[in-house]
């Protein structure tokens, strides 16, 4: 894969097949100020989490494809300990990724926000928490997305866990035929807000 280290990275139409990494089997960003890009991007088969960023600034992904991505954390995307920073997600599909902790496509320890619009999670899966995304801290804001058939069979939120207590808006979504131990669809801390949505069987063996 590649390990970046500067103030900005972007980067399009570029296919990264079957990289093998502890940190990054894909593309790894190391600490810098600058923004983040990757647009119209493949990830597929990837060990190690697909793309890994550690940036203060802003990351965007636009119109990629996660296929089939295994990691520890974050199956396809993780974000580690940057409060200020915000990711945003669109047109874009998770789908077949995998995590032996949490966050089946996607996880974060801290960000500012979490914006995803047009979005699909399909069939991915964790372990601990959120088949799908798991946000440790931050503003998670979910407009126009699908989650199908995501699972977390031995934890909680089959599709979405949402720790940080900042806060929680759902728009105009759909989440279908996800499975948990606790909370088949989602578990959150703290305010949300949920409108327009379509919440149809969803399956936990606990309760939620």
């Amino acid at each position: 894969g590649i390990f970046v280290e500067g103030y900005k990275f972007m980067a399009s139409r570029s296919h990264f097949i079957n990289n093998t990494a502890q940190n990054g089997g894909g593309v790894a960003i190391g600490s810098f100020l600058g923004d983040s890009s990757i647009v119209n991007f493949w990830f597929i088969s990837n060990q190690g989490v697909a793309f890994r960023s550690n940036s203060v600034g802003d990351t965007y992904v636009d119109f990629s494809h996660f296929i089939s991505n295994n990691a520890s954390i974050g199956g396809a995307i993780f974000h580690s300990n940057s409060i200020n920073s915000n990711y945003y997600i669109n047109n874009t599909e998770f789908s077949h990724n995998t995590a032996s902790a949490s966050g089946g496509a996607f996880h974060a320890d801290a960000l500012a926000s979490f914006i995803g619009q047009y979005t699909n999670f399909y069939n991915n899966s964790a372990v601990v928490q959120g088949g799908a995304v798991s946000i440790m801290k931050g503003y998670v804001d979910i407009r126009t997305c699908k989650f199908i058939e995501n699972s977390c069979n031995d934890g909680s939120a089959g599709a979405l866990w949402s720790f940080g207590e900042d806060g929680l808006l759902i728009d105009s979504s759909t989440f279908s035929f996800n499975t948990a131990r606790s909370a088949a669809g989602i578990y959150v801390l703290g305010q949300s807000s949920i409108s327009n949505s379509i919440f149809e069987s969803n399956n936990s063996t606990g309760g939620g």
